[in-house]
C-alpha cells in the first residue's frame, strides 16, 4: 500500500509511448473520463458544503479543497485528463494546483517537479540529456525543465504518473501543459500555482517573479505558494489584490534559503510570515505529528497560532494509496476529518491528489457516524467481518465491542467447534492463522480438510453460525453441525425472540435445506461462487427455495476494465427481482479494491 516512486532504468518496464499503444490508451481514456465522471460528480455535487457555522476555519467558510495536479491520483500529475476529471469531479469551487516549472526559453509548464524523470517520458526521448545539479542543498540526478526548450518538451515528450502503485494505463498520452492552458481546462474553477524553486531557476537566468507578472492577465492567479519567503515577499506588490499568497513549509530542520532560517524556526515566528503571506501550507505531521509506529500523537496548536495571527491555514500530504496512520483504521476519510472538525478545530483548506475524497469528507462530515439508529427500509446494512478486526484481532471482545461502538448494524461470529463439541467464534479452523498456538504445547499440527464455518447475527449481538462441511465434522467429530448451532441459539434466548434477527449462512445448500425443514426461525443466507455476473430464472427459483438472501463477492457486482470499474453487472438486479437481499463481501480499507481475498458479507443493498 505505501507510496513509491518511480526510479531511473529497469524495475518497472518502460512506460507507454505515444505510439499505437497510446493511441488505444487515449481512446480508453477518454470513455473513462466521459462515462464514469458523470456518476462522480452526482456524489461529490451532492455532498454540498455545510453551513459556515460548522467550520471553525478562520473565515467560518467550508475547507477549500486543492487538487494537486488535477485529480492526480488516477491521471499523470498536471495532464488535461487529471484538470478536466478534477474541476468535474470534485466539489464546486475545487482549486486546481499547478507546480509551476521554467524552459530554457521562458515559458512556464505545469509540471510535478523541476525533474521530470518520474513524471515524464523524458529519458525515452532525450536519454543522453541526464544532468546532476544541487537543489536546496542536495544532489539531484536526472532531466530537468529549464536544460530543455518549450518545442522540445512540448512536442515529444509526455506525461506519466509518478506513482509506481498507481495505473500506468495513462502513461504516454497526455502532452505537457503549459500554464496559461490551465485556465481554459479548468474554465471558472480556482487556479493555485505553486512556486518550489525561485533560487535554482534564478541560477540559470530564469526569474520566476518576473514570469507570473508576465501572466498575470492571462491567468486568474486565485492562490500562489511558495518555499521561499524572499519570492512571496518580491511579488506580493506585482499580483492583484485577490491573490492570495501562501507561504509552504517543508521539514522542520530544513533551511529556507531566502531568509537563512529553518521552516520550524518560522513556525515559531508565524507573526513575521504574516507580514509577507495570507496563509501557510503546511504537511499534515505540523498539525497531527505521528510516531515511529505509525500512531498520532496528540494534535499541536500551529492550527489555533495561524488563526491568532490572521493566517489561514492549509495542510498537505493527502492521498488515498498510502498508509495512514492506525489511529484512522485505514480510512482516508477518517484523516481529513480529524483536520476539519473531528480534532476540535478546522484547517482552511486541503491538498489531495484524490480531490474527490477531500470533497466528500468536507461535504458531509457533520453527520458522518453521528447516528447508531438501525438504517431505514433501502438502505445497506453494515455487517462486521470478524467484528472490528481491521483494529484488532479477529473475533475476540475489543474487535466485537469496537464493531458496536463504531455503529454497525450486524455483528458477524464465524463458528467453529472443538472436539468435544464446544462452539465458539473464530475466524479460521486453523488456529495457526489467528492464535499463538504455535507457541503452545499444541504446536503439533495435523492435515485437516480447509473447514469453514461461519454465521451473521444481527442486531448488535454476537452468536451465529454458518454450518459449512458439516459432513465432514459429522464423520470425523460425531457432530451434526445444525443440530448444535440451532441448540446454541436457543440457549441463547434466540428462538422465542421477535427483536433479534439471527442470520444463517452457508455455500453448502444441504445445510440450508436441512434448516428450512426444520422450520428455522433464523434468516437463511446462502453464499454464490466467485466472479457471476449474473443468474438464470431456474437458479434464482433453486435458490429461493431454500434462502432468502445470497451473498455475492464485490468483483461479482461491477464490470472491469484495466481495474477501472466501466459498468454494473445483471447479478445484483437478477438477485432482487426475484426477492432476494443482496449482501457484498469482503470491504478492507487497506486492501487494494480489487484484489482477492476471502472474508464475509459486510454490505446488505435490499431491495
Amino acid at each position: 500500500m505505501g507510496r513509491s516512486r518511480r526510479h531511473e532504468g529497469g524495475g518497472g518496464g518502460e512506460r507507454r509511448g505515444a505510439g499505437a499503444g497510446g493511441v488505444a490508451a487515449a481512446a480508453f481514456a477518454a470513455l473513462l473520463l466521459g462515462c464514469v465522471v458523470m456518476a462522480l460528480v452526482g456524489g461529490a455535487a451532492a455532498q454540498g458544503p455545510r453551513l459556515p457555522s460548522d467550520y471553525k476555519t478562520l473565515s467560518g467558510a467550508a475547507p477549500l479543497v486543492v487538487a494537486r495536479g488535477g485529480f492526480s491520483g488516477a491521471f499523470p500529475d498536471s495532464s488535461e485528463g487529471a484538470y478536466s476529471f478534477g474541476a468535474s469531479a470534485s466539489a464546486p469551487g475545487t482549486a486546481m494546483w499547478c507546480d509551476v516549472q521554467l524552459t530554457k526559453d521562458g515559458v512556464g509548464l505545469c509540471l510535478r517537479d523541476v525533474n521530470m524523470k518520474n513524471c515524464t517520458t523524458v529519458d525515452q526521448t532525450y536519454p543522453g540529456r541526464k544532468r546532476t545539479y544541487v537543489i536546496d542543498g542536495v544532489h539531484k540526478t536526472g532531466w530537468f525543465v529549464p536544460d530543455f526548450t518549450s518545442a522540445e518538451l512540448l512536442q515529444s515528450v509526455y506525461l506519466t504518473q509518478a506513482i509506481w502503485s498507481r495505473t500506468e494505463r495513462m502513461d504516454g498520452i497526455y502532452p505537457i501543459v503549459t500554464v496559461p492552458d490551465v485556465q481554459s481546462i479548468v474554465n471558472t474553477s480556482p487556479i493555485w500555482l505553486n512556486v518550489q524553486h525561485p533560487i535554482f531557476y534564478k541560477q540559470r537566468d530564469l526569474d520566476m517573479s518576473s514570469y507570473i507578472h508576465s501572466i498575470r492577465k492571462l491567468v486568474r492567479m486565485d492562490y500562489i505558494s511558495s518555499p521561499e519567503i524572499g519570492f512571496l515577499r518580491n511579488i506580493s506588490a506585482r499580483v492583484r489584490r485577490r491573490t492570495k499568497l501562501v507561504f509552504s513549509f517543508l521539514d522542520k530542520k530544513l533551511l529556507d534559503h531566502s531568509v537563512n532560517q529553518t521552516y520550524g524556526s518560522l513556525a515559531r515566528n508565524l507573526t513575521f510570515v504574516r507580514s509577507v503571506a495570507s496563509g501557510i501550507l503546511v504537511p499534515k505531521d505540523y498539525i497531527w505529528p505521528v510516531t515511529a509506529d505509525n500512531y498520532l500523537l496528540p494534535s499541536t496548536s500551529i492550527v489555533t497560532e495561524a488563526h491568532e495571527a490572521g493566517l489561514e491555514i492549509y495542510a498537505s500530504g493527502f492521498v488515498n494509496d498510502k498508509a495512514v496512520p492506525f489511529n484512522y483504521s485505514y480510512d482516508p476519510l477518517a484523516e481529513y476529518l480529524n483536520f476539519v472538525g473531528d480534532g476540535g478545530f478546522s484547517v482552511d483548506g486541503v491538498l489531495s491528489d484524490y480531490p474527490i475524497t477531500a470533497s466528500e469528507a468536507i461535504g458531509c462530515f457533520a453527520n458522518l457516524n453521528s447516528s447508531k439508529t438501525d438504517h431505514v427500509t433501502g438502505k445497506p446494512l453494515v455487517i462486521s467481518h470478524n467484528g472490528a478486526s481491521g483494529d484488532y484481532p479477529d473475533c475476540t471482545d475489543l474487535a466485537y465491542h469496537s464493531a458496536v461502538d463504531d455503529g454497525a448494524d450486524v455483528i458477524d461470529c464465524p463458528v467453529q467447534v472443538t472436539s468435544d463439541g464446544v462452539l465458539m467464534c473464530m475466524s479460521s479452523i486453523n488456529l495457526l492463522d489467528t492464535t499463538n498456538v504455535q507457541r503452545t504445547p499444541f504446536a503439533t499440527p495435523s492435515l485437516v480438510p480447509s473447514i469453514l464455518i461461519n454465521v451473521i447475527l444481527s442486531s448488535l449481538i454476537n452468536l451465529s453460525s454458518l454450518p459449512q462441511n458439516a459432513a465432514f465434522i459429522a464423520k470425523s467429530l460425531g457432530i451434526d453441525m445444525v443440530d448444535s448451532v440451532t441448540a446454541a441459539l436457543s440457549a441463547a434466548g434466540f428462538s422465542n425472540q421477535t427483536t433479534k434477527e439471527v442470520l444463517i449462512r452457508s455455500t453448502d445448500s444441504a445445510v440450508l435445506v436441512k434448516l428450512k425443514q426444520q422450520k428455522t426461525r433464523c434468516k437463511l443466507v446462502y453464499t454464490l461462487p466467485l466472479g457471476i455476473g449474473d443468474a438464470s430464472k431456474p437458479s434464482l427459483k433453486d435458490i429461493k427455495a431454500f434462502a432468502e438472501a445470497v451473498v455475492v463477492d464485490r468483483t461479482s457486482v461491477f464490470a472491469l476494465s484495466y481495474d477501472f470499474i466501466m459498468g454494473q453487472n445483471r447479478i445484483v438486479r437478477d438477485l432482487q427481482a426475484a426477492g432476494l437481499a443482496v449482501y457484498a463481501q469482503v470491504f478492507r480499507n487497506e486492501e487494494h479494491l480489487y484484489s482477492s481475498g476471502e472474508g464475509y458479507a459486510q454490505v446488505h443493498a435490499a431491495s
